[in-house]
């Protein structure tokens, strides 16, 4: 059983069947701590998701706080067990 605290989610989440679910080719997915100095030596002040999109290039997405970090990962975890029954 999943003891994380439940967090109400302050973005609205589109239903799949109602989401254009397709689009440019993602090659990688890179997380990283990010700084706003242009040589990555200062204090962290978001977490980034990186998409390297073939057609694109490098997309950054920066999450700005401990609660955005939260929603994604309980979206993630919601999704990953709707998708992904259990193995046994």
């Amino acid at each position: 059983m999943n003891k994380r605290r439940a967090m109400r989610v302050t973005t609205g989440r589109t239903a799949p069947a109602k989401a254009a679910l397709f689009g440019p080719a993602v090659d990688g997915i890179t997380v990283a701590e990010w700084c706003s100095t242009p040589n990555g030596s200062g204090r962290p002040e978001a977490v980034a998701l990186v998409f390297n999109i073939r057609e694109l290039g490098d997309i950054v997405m920066r999450l700005k706080s401990r609660r955005a970090c939260d929603e994604l990962i309980d979206a993630l975890i919601e999704h990953r067990d709707a998708v992904f029954t259990a193995e046994g």
